[in-house]
């Protein structure tokens, strides 16, 4: 695999950190998708059902890991809502910058990395302005790519799967291992904590009619965004990247 030069790496590190600033600023001031799901994840701590009084007309809200994973957001947003905004964009800036260094220990060269992003940047944008999750889905299939290349099947079928309870869709992926016949039958450990993830979701209010406690910086925007940041775009990129992955224990993947 090709290295990164110091004079790359130093490019690279300038040119993430100015890009980071500038998403945290817009970040700051946007982010519906992420304040949106911040609440959901504030209900939770507060022993209330998140999706008790949602409403689907207006869109799919992330499923019930990807709210659990939110609890230490929710509560740092109860210190500075600001503050766990930044946080998140700067955190989903370097995921990124991680991404194309791979993409580029990978390919060997730029050209094919730079046209790749060049061909995604308005969704890529959108994600960013959004302070949506598929910067992390697009970290978890990568990760599974470098382990399956090393053999590591086992895991890479771990984090493709993560990355299907965090927003379901990278579960299509599933469908190429059928069709390619890659199946074999899963491991009844890995089953086992599901429900556990669902349960949480679905607990019942503690107090029957009591409005649910938010803090008062998630309190201002109930709004859920009429669209989730270019989904279309990052289903299309999942799976062409399952495609180059085809790895051979999807039943594992399967049970998570």
């Amino acid at each position: 695999m090709a290295e990164l030069t110091p004079r790359a790496r130093r490019v690279l590190l300038a040119l993430g950190g100015l890009y980071a600033l500038v998403n945290a600023f817009i970040g700051i001031h946007s982010g519906g998708d992420f304040v949106f799901h911040l609440r959901l994840a504030e209900r939770l701590l507060q022993g209330q059902a998140p999706y008790a009084d949602f409403n689907g007309a207006i869109g799919l809200p992330w499923p019930p890991f990807a709210i659990v994973t939110l609890v230490p957001f929710a509560l740092l947003a109860r210190l500075s809502l600001p503050l766990t905004k930044a946080v998140w964009a700067i955190g989903n800036v370097a995921l990124f910058g991680w991404c194309l260094v791979q993409a580029y220990r990978h390919a060997g060269r730029w050209t094919p990395v730079v046209l790749a992003v060049a061909a995604v940047a308005q969704p890529l944008q959108s994600n960013f302005q959004h302070l949506n999750i598929n910067i992390v889905l697009l970290a978890l299939v990568v990760l599974a790519i470098a382990d399956l290349e090393q053999g590591r099947e086992m895991r890479a079928a771990l984090w493709i799967g993560v990355a299907t309870a965090l927003k379901g869709y990278p579960g299509v992926i599933l469908f190429y291992f059928l069709v390619r016949g890659r199946w074999r039958p899963p491991d009844g450990s890995l089953v086992a904590p599901a429900p556990a993830v669902g349960d949480a979701a679905r607990r019942p209010t503690a107090r029957e009619g009591a409005a649910p406690a938010r803090p008062a910086d998630l309190e201002g925007d109930r709004r859920h965004p009429r669209h989730q940041s270019g989904d279309g775009g990052a289903h299309r990129r999942a799976l062409r990247l399952g495609a180059a992955a085809r790895p051979r224990t999807a039943a594992h993947v399967a049970a998570l």
